[in-house]
């Protein structure tokens, strides 16, 4: 009875050792891994050379003050900015203020996301909150996040 007691649990230890555990790793995407900040004085500096300083101004007092809108639809609604236009001409802003390339990640944080993507059974996801348009819009700056999973 003992002999049959510990072949039971030396096959339990075995199926226990077999298992692969995976590990979800949950990561928040603004001002942790992205740098808000750097974004949106790159944004204000387009938008003041792209439709003026007046316009680049209120853009930046209304996205200190609102808690449910974003820069974006400010733009739309008040002066019929469309995101496309915002987005096409940042992506050439960007290309010239940044010819050897850019990232809006934290350096730190690119390197623990280089680290995670290496290990074995570790899945990543990113959480972030705001409208969809502005967060997808931070989310293809970064295309070091390919193959992350996000939720917004």
């Amino acid at each position: 009875m003992a002999s049959n007691t510990r072949k039971i649990h030396r096959q339990v230890r075995k199926l226990l050792a077999s298992i692969r555990r995976e590990w979800l790793v949950i990561l928040d995407f603004d001002r942790t891994l992205f740098d808000t900040a750097r974004l949106y004085d790159d944004l204000t500096e387009m938008i003041a050379q792209s439709w003026g300083p007046e316009v680049a101004r209120e853009m930046s007092e209304f996205e200190k003050t609102s808690e449910h809108l974003d820069a974006f639809q400010y733009l739309q609604n008040e002066h019929d900015i469309p995101y496309d236009a915002v987005m096409r001409i940042f992506r050439d802003f960007e290309t010239a203020k940044y010819p050897d390339g850019n990232s809006y990640l934290y350096p730190d944080a690119l390197e623990l996301l280089r680290y995670l993507k290496r290990r074995p059974r570790t899945r990543l996801q990113i959480i972030t909150t705001g409208t969809q348009q502005s967060q997808q819009f931070k989310l293809a700056l970064c295309p070091e996040l390919a193959g992350i999973s996000y939720e917004i």
